[in-house]
């Protein structure tokens, strides 16, 4: 079920960055070259085997925003979109990983035809020959058909003209499931790139035009509260269950205060219940149900772009029913504003820091109070 909403999320989230309201779009198509590194930790893998050097290539469409919208102009006139990614490893054992993923580019500094951007993706990965306890025995990183992709990076890059732009950068690239199977280890990425950028309109357009950046005076903001209740499920497996799907309970009750301090961004703090169906498997009797169960708090923070926001929460645990799990978490992932108070929810909880504990989904309802403040 989580690999089905993952699925889902990408392909809204590429058709809502892409169907935008400009009244004209700009559109691009990209293609890049990759060399790099992988960074992955094995009990069964040489060092020769897991640091062999690998080639990689992706393809992207998108569209370059010229700041008809107003939240256009807080990122600078960003790029955005879908693409594929594919890496050739070197490596029989894990594969030649696949990755099907949304993009935002968001310019940090410009002068002219040089432009500098910060890059992040979201997707999803597949493609590798996950563990098999017959045929692959010795790939105790990745566990799973699907995983989680994500990257970060920046790159500079440098208009020939109207149509054609060159650019180079460093990506940190990670699949994972999130230990929706085991063994899940992930696979960590670091490399540098080369690309080639050739831009055109939409097909409504009888010749090409280059998107003028329209700067414009936005409307004053509207600072406001608003309280979030977001309930998710997922699953998780252990190191007991190697190669087998996800067979324990993961669920979190998540209750949010935020103020809202930006046109895209809003900062706050919350409460949340958690309930871990793994520790059922420490316990040779049954248990009460408070001994799986844990209490934290949070600060959280959200980011927009369209109608999806990138959700961040860092904190701590008050209390647990069992030892565990550290004192410090993370969440991060995606939300989806279905309207004015729904909300879908895909994100990945941390343990012991920022060790993957577990993947989930849900829904939620957001609660705004009266708008106090216009600046």
């Amino acid at each position: 079920m989580i690999k089905t909403i993952l699925l889902l999320f990408i392909m809204l989230s590429g058709l809502s960055l892409i169907a935008q309201n400009e009244k004209r779009q700009h559109f691009f198509v990209q293609s890049r070259g990759f060399y790099g590194k992988p960074i992955a930790y094995s009990d069964s893998l040489s060092p020769d085997q897991l640091n062999s050097n690998f080639i990689a290539a992706d393809i992207r469409i998108g569209v370059q925003a010229n700041g008809e919208r107003s939240k256009d102009q807080f990122l600078g006139f960003q790029q955005y979109g879908v693409g594929i990614f594919h890496a050739n490893l070197n490596n029989e054992i894990l594969g030649n990983p696949w990755g099907i993923y949304t993009f935002v580019s968001v310019p940090l500094y410009t002068n002219n035809s040089f432009t500098l951007y910060n890059d992040a993706s979201f997707g999803i990965g597949f493609g590798f020959n996950e563990y098999d306890p017959i045929t692959n025995p010795k790939n105790d990183i990745i566990g799973s058909d699907i995983n989680a992709y994500f990257t970060i990076g920046a790159k500079a890059a440098y208009s020939l003209n109207d149509r054609f732009t060159i650019d180079a950068g460093a990506e940190f690239q990670h699949f994972s499931n999130g230990t929706l199977k085991t063994p899940n280890k992930g696979l960590n990425m670091y490399s540098g790139h080369l690309g080639l950028t050739y831009f055109f309109n939409s097909i409504n357009e009888e010749t090409y035009t280059p998107a003028e950046k329209i700067s414009k005076p936005v409307p004053k903001i509207e600072k406001y509260n608003e309280m979030t209740f977001v309930y998710s499920i997922g699953g998780k497996s252990t190191l007991a269950n190697y190669g087998k799907p996800p067979n324990y309970l993961m669920t979190s009750i998540v209750i949010d205060y935020y103020r809202r301090y930006h046109h895209i961004a809003k900062y706050g703090g919350g409460i949340e219940y958690i309930y871990d169906g793994t520790y059922v498997a420490d316990y040779t009797e049954a248990q009460s149900f408070d001994k799986y169960s844990f209490i934290a708090i949070h600060a959280s923070h959200e980011l927009y772009f369209s109608k999806f926001a990138f959700v961040s929460h860092l904190g701590t645990y008050l209390w647990k029913g069992t030892p565990g799990k550290g004192w410090v978490y993370a969440r991060v992932g995606l939300r989806y504003y279905i309207s004015e108070h729904f909300i879908a929810n895909l994100t990945l909880k941390t343990e012991n820091g920022f060790k993957a504990d577990f993947i989930e989904a849900g829904i939620g309802y957001r609660f705004k109070f009266k708008k106090n403040k216009t600046e």
